[in-house]
């Protein structure tokens, strides 16, 4: 299998950072994305969000739960609106419901550049022992057409999947883009979708 390139250096990086986010204190108003579909289409798109949507149409989908939904709200109110056309961030949702139960609750985050979605990632909820889990909302996304989703082995990624290693697990990657799965104790522990280049 190849070696790990600097861009996915990057993208561990990127992994180690979401999961001290989802380690950290829930957003007063975060909810889990709530999309009509919970399909993980590779390099096309996560929860019918694509790689390189407008940040209003990338909002729209995944429902208002997000904390730049609540920031969008607060400036409205002041009557000073945010222009997210060129907007150069994330926006990230929290798992705050009653379903999931873990010390680590699940999230999700869309990452922007020049107002376009570039990157998505999703980090599941962990157990009593910070172990990777299907429960709760974030655990139901599914790569479509097959079970591979949050706390799927990693063999079976490789199994069915066209996958390489990388610093973290496995990716497909294609065409400039790359669908990565984190891998912790041989489990997926993070999934997450992008372009090769950005760092």
């Amino acid at each position: 299998m190849p070696r790990p390139t600097s861009s996915t250096s990057l993208r561990s990086a990127f992994v180690a950072v979401a999961a001290l986010l989802v380690a950290g204190p829930a957003v007063a108003h975060a909810e889990a994305p709530s999309p009509k579909s919970k399909a993980i289409v590779p390099l096309v798109s996560i929860g019918g969000v694509k790689l390189g949507a407008s940040y209003a149409d990338a909002l729209r989908v995944w429902g208002p739960g997000s904390d730049c939904a609540d920031e969008d709200a607060d400036a409205a109110a002041t009557s000073i609106p945010v222009d997210r056309t060129t907007y150069l961030g994330s926006c990230t949702w929290r798992d705050t419901s009653k379903e999931s139960k873990g010390p680590a609750l699940g999230s999700a985050e869309l990452f922007f550049k020049d107002g376009k979605v570039r990157r998505i990632s999703l980090s599941p909820e962990q157990n009593a022992k910070y172990f990777p889990t299907s429960k709760g909302p974030i655990g139901k996304y599914k790569v479509k057409g097959t079970t591979i989703g949050m706390g799927s082995s990693i063999a079976t990624v490789m199994k069915k999947l066209r996958t390489r290693a990388t610093g973290s697990g496995v990716e497909v990657a294609k065409g400039g883009k790359y669908l990565g799965f984190a891998s912790s104790g041989g489990h997926v522990a993070g999934i997450s979708l992008g372009f090769l280049g950005d760092s």
